[in-house]
């Protein structure tokens, strides 16, 4: 019986994500504009990169890239690197920014005393952003492939998919993290734009980081993006055999370990304060 109530109670837990994914894709597409934009943004932001990219190396391939990396051609070093690195920053943003938005219309005191899990509160905000930039990812790769003839390593599709997977776990995580700040401070999006900014800068999207000052490398290792972005671009042009590329993985589900514990307890610890001091309501 306590089986069946645990499976029970799971299932309402998800019925509840789910239910706020939907929530917020019926807000979003209430406005059509928005929804335009971010089908081409995307784009439009990764055309800098690889421009900048020509400019600098004088041509599509470059021979340093090449001995630092393996891969020569920049258009499809950055594409694949951007495409994945603009996915995880958007799922970061959406599970960071959950509670505020709450906040923000009104309902998080109502939502905090629902007989639902606050992480599934976050879960589902989490959940609406990633399949809302999962979908821009694909249409991103498909153009990218149509203008530029990227050659995708179709073998290599679905175990891509266990590297998105396992990052979004550990964003998860930081996203908690995150979160704490938010109901203790409110001005989270501060936090979060550092954060955010901080990844984008040592993750190996147009360049390794190989080529970063020291102290940036050590940041670099201990990203959980760093290992998603290359394990996710490995696959897509290796396929699945290469030792290295597990490596990868394997490196990326500790660090989901590791952020998710303490993701769990760091929030924990936040809500009990705020409840302990009645901050809840403050805007």
């Amino acid at each position: 019986m306590k089986f069946k109530a645990k499976i029970y109670d799971l299932w309402k837990e998800l019925r509840a994500i789910w239910a706020i994914c939907v929530k917020v894709w019926k807000d979003e597409l209430s406005y059509p504009l928005s929804v335009t934009y971010f089908i081409f943004a995307p784009i439009m932001w990764l055309l800098p990169f690889i421009i900048f990219g020509f400019a600098v190396v004088g041509g599509r391939y470059s021979p340093f890239l090449e001995k630092l990396t393996g891969i020569g051609d920049i258009v499809t070093y950055t594409v694949l690197g951007f495409a994945f690195l603009g996915f995880a920053s958007a799922a970061l943003w959406g599970t960071a920014m959950s509670l505020r938005r709450e906040q923000w219309i009104g309902t998080l005191e109502s939502v905090l005393v629902t007989p639902v899990s606050r992480f599934s509160i976050i879960f589902g905000q989490g959940l609406h952003s990633i399949t809302h930039t999962g979908s821009g990812l694909v249409l991103q790769l498909v153009a990218m492939v149509i203008i530029f003839g990227i050659h995708l390593n179709l073998w290599g599709i679905l175990p891509s998919l266990i590297s998105v997977a396992l990052t979004i776990l550990a964003i998860q995580g930081v996203g908690f993290m995150i979160c704490s700040v938010v109901l203790m401070v409110k001005q989270g999006w501060m936090v979060i734009d550092v954060v955010d900014t901080v990844f984008w800068v040592v993750t190996p999207t147009a360049y390794p980081i190989a080529i970063l000052p020291v102290f940036l490398q050590a940041i670099a290792k201990i990203s959980p993006i760093t290992y998603g972005v290359e394990s996710f671009r490995g696959f897509l042009l290796y396929g699945p055999r290469q030792m290295w590329i597990w490596r990868n993985v394997a490196m990326l589900a500790i660090l989901d370990v590791i952020y998710l514990t303490l993701g769990y307890l760091i929030y924990l610890k936040s809500e009990e304060k705020i409840k302990r001091t009645g901050t809840v309501h403050k805007f």
